[in-house]
């Protein structure tokens, strides 16, 4: 169920995530979401709606409503339960822009005994000052598997409390839902749907050899087989929404501020998400990521613990003043290992893109590995009212 904003939200797509600012999606003190509430009707429920009889604003609204469109039942014996009178209630957040879309809530009045499946009629939708915020109007739909399993996430990401030093980071412990992680595991694409990174372009040269990619777009998804495609086309769908998306960069929006200083509502934002296998040798030195690089997430997707010293470090180098804006892999010999997050089943290990933000993986030597990750990496996005990058890398 969505609401047309006279007032809107940002959205992002499945496919391409879209460019959205920093000032659209993360909370700034003394500036708060907006409550909205209407009362509607929904029709077309199959005999689970109202009885009329015992809910007399029901029929009150039904006539009022039918009367408006020129039909007269007031002395008539209207007797249906196929509709409902029903509450609904959005939010929407500071800054949110005109035309687009958020989701609302339907809740019962009556005794309706199920509204899944009925349309909820135009609905204006008001804000605490009595102005219309927000018209809504669609079919009912219940929650399904999807949102229940971004709920959880959001809800963790959002309760993790955030390390600052040697760069802003956490580490969650059961990130998915226990069975969602099972069916996760059971459905990670077959080593013939990766493509190794070294012939990718993403890299130069022949470097990184041991990592394979598995990218989250319709068309590598489509490609696969079921269930496997089905799955991850639900997975993509919420894994690169807005909701997600949101909570990351409001979750780390006052630690960003040091590095973008009074830019910050002017970032331009985007993210993507890729599925990576690390096989035995792989390792990566010291490096602080690519100017370019706003926020860093490993979902780490482990079947047991047995691996939990392959997970990706913290460093410091031993040249306390020494800071790199982004680029270069450093030799490990010039670090300190500040700590290892541990591959963990059903964990996640999210950093800030800083100057000081160097974090690699140690050599693997374990024989025969597959280490999966998938790695959600929100970035800045070049355009003409960018400012030059190495200028906004202030922390």
């Amino acid at each position: 169920m969505a609401a047309t904003l006279c007032l809107a939200t940002v959205a992002t797509s499945s496919a391409d995530a879209a460019v959205v600012r920093i000032k659209d999606i993360a909370d700034f003190e003394g500036i708060r979401d907006n409550m909205l509430v209407g009362y509607g009707l929904v029709v077309g429920l199959n005999g689970t709606g109202d009885t009329l009889n015992n809910s007399p604003f029901t029929r009150q609204s039904l006539e009022s409503m039918l009367e408006r469109l020129g039909v007269n039942t007031r002395n008539g014996n209207s007797n249906t339960d196929n509709l409902a009178a029903v509450m609904v209630t959005a939010t929407i957040p500071p800054f949110a822009r005109q035309g687009t879309r958020i989701d609302v809530a339907v809740s019962s009045l009556g005794d309706a005994e199920n509204l899944q499946g009925g349309t909820l009629l135009v609905t204006p939708l008001l804000g605490a000052d009595g102005e219309v915020y927000a018209v809504s109007q669609g079919q009912v739909e219940g929650g399904d598997m999807s949102s229940s399993v971004q709920d959880h996430v959001i809800e963790r990401i959002e309760a993790a409390p955030i390390q600052r030093l040697p760069t802003p980071h956490f580490f969650i412990n059961g990130i998915f839902p226990d069975d969602f992680y099972t069916e996760l595991l059971a459905n990670f694409p077959e080593q013939d749907g990766y493509v190794c990174l070294a012939d990718t372009g993403r890299v130069k040269g022949d470097a990184f050899r041991e990592r394979f990619v598995f990218m989250l777009t319709d068309e590598v998804i489509n490609a696969l087989p079921e269930p496997r495609r089905s799955f991850w086309r639900e997975m993509q769908g919420w894994f690169l929404g807005e909701p997600l998306f949101r909570a990351l960069v409001a979750k780390f929006a006052a630690a960003a501020a040091t590095r973008f200083a009074d830019r910050l509502a002017e970032v331009d934002l985007t993210s993507e998400v890729l599925v990576v296998r690390d096989h035995s040798n792989y390792a990566i030195g010291p490096h602080t990521d690519a100017t370019h690089r706003f926020l860093s997430l490993l979902f780490y997707c482990p079947p047991d613990n047995s691996m939990e010293h392959l997970g990706t470090s913290l460093y410091m180098p031993t040249d306390r003043n020494f800071v790199c804006p982004g680029g270069p892999h450093y030799p490990f010999d010039k670090f300190i290992c500040v700590d290892t997050m541990p591959y963990r089943p059903n964990s996640l290990f999210g950093f800030l893109k800083t100057k000081t933000s160097f974090h690699g993986v140690e050599p693997i030597a374990d024989e025969n590995v597959c280490r999966d990750v998938i790695l959600y990496d929100i970035r800045l996005v070049n355009n003409d009212r960018e400012r030059d990058t190495a200028e906004l890398l202030r922390m």
